[in-house]
């Protein structure tokens, strides 16, 4: 199972910084063991989704300049895509339709942002998708997601590896260009600052729990000179996907998947 789920690492990892050990434990369910640490867990599959949140920690780590972005990350072209916003504002849901559309769908939880020169790579952990979303993509979409080798059927929905059901080959990371953040109100897409977007993505980032929200402000300001970015509230979903294609000032697409 292990080996299933982090056959992405292997290929995106040079070396080994952290050993993740899970094992059954009679009548305790699974042994999570790594850096000195050991969690138990009632079924194996928990325990390998709470190592994917460890590794992703450790790899930041070792990379002391990255900062965590919670939001989901989409590449085309040339073009970065980030979109971030609160719990159940339709991140993925809306990353998902962009994949249909010829995006690749590089993450949808945390992405790795270097700040100075712009830089952003995916984390590579499996893409979360709610049982809620079901309706929003033809069946056999669902179906490739859901059968997928490394597809997980979790309380909320389904767990899949994105790179296991498209056959385009892209690069995983590169510059961002784009940054739409989402809320939950109803309305159109809104064009913004990217100074002004600095104030309201760094909540969604690992550096506010470090220190005060000024500061992690400033560390973001160099980004802001490399981006546009936009505010985009919630309103029907193929509307939502044009209005982001058409803010990268791309082509609209319709399901090129």
């Amino acid at each position: 199972m292990a080996k299933k789920f982090f056959r992405f690492w292997l290929k995106s990892c040079e070396s080994c910084h952290l050993k993740f050990q899970i094992e059954p434990v009679d009548g305790r369910g699974w042994s999570l063991q790594a850096g000195g640490i050991e969690e138990f867990y009632g079924e194996a599959e928990e325990a390998v989704k709470r190592a994917e949140l460890l590794a992703v920690k450790e790899y930041q780590a070792v990379k002391y300049d990255l900062v965590t972005l919670h939001g989901a990350l989409l590449t085309k072209g040339e073009d970065c895509l980030a979109i971030a916003g609160d719990y159940r504002t339709g991140k993925t849901t809306l990353a998902v339709e962009l994949w249909q559309r010829g995006w690749t769908l590089q993450c949808d939880d945390l992405m790795l942002l270097q700040p100075g020169w712009g830089g952003v790579m995916p984390t590579p952990r499996r893409v979360c998708l709610r049982h809620s979303s079901e309706p929003f993509f033809p069946p056999y979409v669902w179906r490739q997601m859901t059968g997928s080798q490394g597809a997980q059927k979790t309380d909320e929905g389904w767990m899949f590896e994105p790179r296991e059901v498209e056959t385009r080959i892209t690069r995983s990371s590169g510059r961002l260009t784009g940054l739409v953040i989402l809320y939950p109100q109803p309305g159109r897409l809104q064009t913004v600052p990217s100074s002004d977007a600095m104030i309201e993505l760094a909540p969604y980032t690992n550096l506010c729990a470090q220190g005060d929200q000024w500061s992690a402000v400033q560390k973001l300001l160099p980004l802001s000179e490399k981006i546009r970015a936009s505010r985009l509230g919630r309103c029907p979903l193929a509307e939502q996907a044009d209005l982001v294609e058409s803010f990268m000032g791309l082509r609209i697409g319709r399901n090129s998947f």
